[in-house]
């Protein structure tokens, strides 16, 4: 399926915001992480190996029909194996209900979420956000998997910390995906902060 880059205001909204954060390598390193919306039946999200950096001068964006992705997964079959150019976390996408996914490798998240003790750690420097820790799985479908099991318990729950990984941030449009986080470039295990760390819109 081939679309033009033109596209709806939300999905410029998200190319603003993926090539922000996709420019910023406390956030994004390489073709690392993916973002994604999803409008009426399409998922828009980044292929496989493009850079979320070039969102606004290039097609780093695949449309894939939202229902057969979803009936992939409850197949147990990976998206990513069914359709051409998916990223391998396509199906973690699929499964959250937020309009808005953003999947991160952020230096600061990792520099907690390989600790032993981050889980702790984190509760008081994660205080009042609706967060919520994933130790260590395989990304596609058991990342996927894990994730339902998280949002049968707790609905509301919008930032994901994955051990040993990264960070996902979830929320209804591009430009709210940008507060759903608002402290987080202060949350390092370092002696110093991050102030460019912080996930806004131009």
């Amino acid at each position: 399926m081939s679309k033009n880059i033109s596209s709806p205001a939300e999905l410029l909204q998200l190319r603003k915001l993926s090539a922000r954060i996709g420019s910023d390598l406390q956030f994004t390193q390489a073709s690392s992480g993916n973002s994604s919306i999803k409008l009426d039946d399409t998922l828009w999200i980044k292929a496989s190996g493009r850079w979320m950096a070039d969102a606004l001068n290039e097609n780093v964006l695949i449309p894939l029909n939202m229902a057969e992705v979803q009936n992939c997964v409850k197949r147990n079959i990976d998206p990513a194996a069914r359709f051409a150019g998916a990223s391998i976390e396509t199906s973690m996408h699929a499964v959250l209900p937020h309009r808005v996914v953003l999947h991160l490798h952020s230096v600061n998240t990792i520099a907690w979420a390989v600790r032993k003790d981050a889980p702790l750690r984190l509760e008081d420097k994660l205080a009042g956000l609706r967060w919520n820790w994933i130790p260590h799985v395989p990304s596609g479908l058991p990342l996927a998997q894990e994730i339902e099991n998280i949002l049968s318990a707790l609905a509301n729950t919008n930032v994901f910390i994955l051990g040993n990984h990264g960070l996902v941030i979830v929320d209804m449009t591009a430009a709210r995906s940008k507060t759903s986080c608002p402290r987080w470039s202060n949350v390092s295990p370092f002696d110093h902060e991050y102030p460019s760390a912080q996930i806004t819109l131009p």
